[in-house]
């Protein structure tokens, strides 16, 4: 039993991706949402280099520090970003973001994004973008920072 135990323990830790966010981008009541998921230990080792300010509570200073290093153009239009939601699941964070205008159609989509990489060179963001005819997957990288999807 102790052996099954200890196994299973070592394969959580042998299957955590360090320096990983990710993001899902998608469309609801023709607002986009997005929801970003990080291991909340990891995001502790960074919080304390995001530029909080006032803000006592560590989800919205990730939400601003994620509108701050982060640009959506929807239509050639700048998407703006408002907070909704966090909550902690399974030892991540998640927070939710929700669009500020509506989009009825969706014919371009560009992604800008460059969060955790002046705390870690090697940090990786994944984007899942699904809206409307897009639904692709991409890994984005400090060097490869930017999506750019069209109909």
């Amino acid at each position: 039993m102790k052996l099954l135990f200890l196994c299973q323990f070592s394969l959580l830790f042998l299957f955590h991706a360090d320096g990983l966010g990710e993001y899902h981008y998608y469309l609801e009541e023709n607002h986009i949402l997005v929801s970003f998921e990080i291991d909340k230990r990891e995001l502790q080792t960074y919080i304390s280099s995001m530029d909080c300010g006032a803000i006592a509570m560590e989800d919205l200073c990730l939400a601003n520090y994620i509108n701050e290093y982060t640009e959506l153009l929807v239509n050639n239009s700048k998407v703006t970003f408002e907070y909704s939601s966090s909550f902690v699941h399974n030892g991540h964070m998640i927070i939710k973001l929700k669009s500020k205008s509506a989009f009825v159609e969706v014919t371009d989509i560009k992604l800008t994004n460059n969060t955790f990489y002046k705390m870690n060179a090697d940090f990786k963001n994944r984007v899942w973008i699904d809206i409307d005819s897009f639904d692709i997957s991409y890994m984005l990288r400090k060097n490869r920072s930017e999506l750019h999807l069209c109909l």
